[in-house]
């Protein structure tokens, strides 16, 4: 008798039926579509001619390299600066709206139509003129400084040296008497650009931040599918933010490269490499200092400690010697930018309130002391078991409610933690909350607001003592 052989069989799969896309896809589809247009609007109105709208132009005029390719396309565009920041406020809050609806009706936008739009969004602002309260060229300024002109910019400012004052970047800069507040690393990323022309310079960032931007919204979406969330919801609020956007990406910040290592320490984290997590981290803090809260929660909250920690030290040191090598003992200028006061920020709008006519010296210590204990009482927490990512998300909260030095797109650090921290810790809540606040406060058209209620914030003298010293920095 034959002796019977069981031979596995391959289960044959059930036919996969297309997917159907719902007729209620159309409402987040629409809102889509209006985002992205609402965006070009924008690009095309401020890429018209000089203006506060694209803070350059002020000083160097509107070169076409400058304005882009919509330079012309709106003609008829009134010259009044009160329209023109009408124009502009109107149509970022229609973004606002726009991207509201996205984040409730996330569920029926299918995902080509999420990636479509953060897509063609990213290269509509790719387009565009550097848009207001732009950094890039004191990014282009202190890489020549150090490249070219063999300036330290830790321990030198932009006006120092005669050679250096005749510099074609100099008249596109505004931080003329600021050391450098940079992290080492993105200082040293942008050393390159110092050997092509300024036009070149600028283009060649702009594709850099666009590039860092749409990476951290792919890394963010695998995130949320490897914890089992929904990547659209991720690219919806990682990718699409209007404030991060218009004043993030549109005025072309450093800000993406820290949350493109961020985001990438996530996802090393959820791979189980945490000492490449906790390298790419330190790696973080070397770009821009605001990621520093973040890596004692993170060397508590993983898995693997000793790695982490290993991973940490190592990152630490070698980019410890690269900056030595090329700054020595200098460090970037945090201190003096830490002084420095955006008129309603929380702790400056606090100081009014209470009667000390803005952000004294001892509020600016209160505050600092008040991060401290979230940060200590974070550790605490991750410790007995919180999540980090979690707590990495009240931390950055509290930072951004207590620096008195508030700007709106700081709004992105706290994009990704909002959708990949456990759903328990309701972080997106906060995330649009803070990003409703930055837009109402940061918006053009928010002087004559204010004016209207009979509201002025900036009459007194703590906060024109504040804004001599900023400006100092500025001429």
């Amino acid at each position: 008798m034959a002796a019977t052989i069981n031979v596995p069989t391959r289960p044959i799969p059930a036919r996969v039926r297309p997917r159907r896309i719902s007729v209620w896809a159309i409402f987040p589809t629409l809102a889509m579509a209006g985002l992205v247009a609402a965006g070009a609007a924008i690009v095309a109105v401020c890429a018209q001619r000089p203006s506060d709208l694209v803070p350059p132009s002020m000083r160097g005029g509107m070169p076409g390299w400058l304005a882009g390719p919509l330079q012309g396309v709106l003609p008829d565009l009134s010259r009044s600066t009160a329209t023109n920041h009408a124009t502009f406020s109107l149509l970022v809050v229609a973004m606002f709206g726009f991207w509201l609806i996205l984040l409730v009706t996330y569920r029926a936008l299918p995902l080509p139509i999420a990636v479509a739009g953060v897509v063609a969004l990213h290269a509509v602002l790719w387009l565009a003129p550097p848009l207001p309260l732009t950094d890039v060229f004191n990014y282009i300024n202190y890489a020549r400084m150090g490249a070219l002109h063999h300036l330290n910019p830790y321990a030198h400012t932009p006006a120092t040296g005669l050679e250096y004052a005749h510099d074609p970047a100099g008249i596109w800069s505004n931080w003329h008497h600021l050391k450098s507040p940079y992290g080492p690393l993105f200082t040293l990323m942008t050393y390159p650009l110092a050997y092509v022309s300024v036009p070149a310079a600028f283009w060649i960032f702009k594709t850099m931040v666009v590039a860092a931007s749409l990476a951290t919204v792919a890394l963010a979406a695998w995130c949320a599918d490897r914890l089992g969330r929904s990547p659209v919801l991720a690219i919806i609020a990682v990718g699409l933010g209007p404030v991060a956007l218009v004043w993030g990406i549109g005025a072309q910040h450093n800000d993406s490269f820290m949350l493109l290592l961020i985001v990438a320490a996530i996802a090393l984290w959820l791979a189980s490499h945490d000492d490449w997590a906790a390298a790419a981290l330190v790696g973080a803090c070397a770009m821009k200092i605001s990621a520093l809260p973040l890596l004692p929660l993170f060397l508590l909250g993983c898995a693997d400690r000793r790695a982490a920690l290993r991973g940490a030290v190592l990152a630490a040191l070698g980019l410890g010697l690269l900056s030595y090598l090329f700054f020595g003992t200098h460090l970037p200028d945090f201190a003096t930018q830490a002084k420095m006061v955006s008129s309603l920020s929380v702790p400056n709008q606090l100081g009014f309130a209470i009667g000390t006519g803005g952000q004294t010296a001892g509020l600016r210590t209160l505050m600092q002391l008040i991060l401290l204990a979230a940060v200590l009482f974070a550790c605490w927490r991750v410790w007995r078991g919180t999540s980090w990512l979690t707590a990495a998300g009240w931390v950055i909260i509290v930072a951004l409610l207590t620096t008195g030095w508030l700007l709106p797109w700081y709004v992105s650090w706290l994009a990704p933690l909002a959708v990949l921290a456990p759903r328990r810790s309701r972080l997106l809540v906060p995330f649009v909350a803070l990003s409703a606040f930055l837009l109402a406060t940061s918006i053009p058209s928010v002087g004559s607001e204010l004016k209207w209620l009979d509201y002025h914030p900036t009459n007194s003298a703590v906060e024109r003592a504040n804004q001599q010293y900023l400006f100092q920095h500025l001429r």
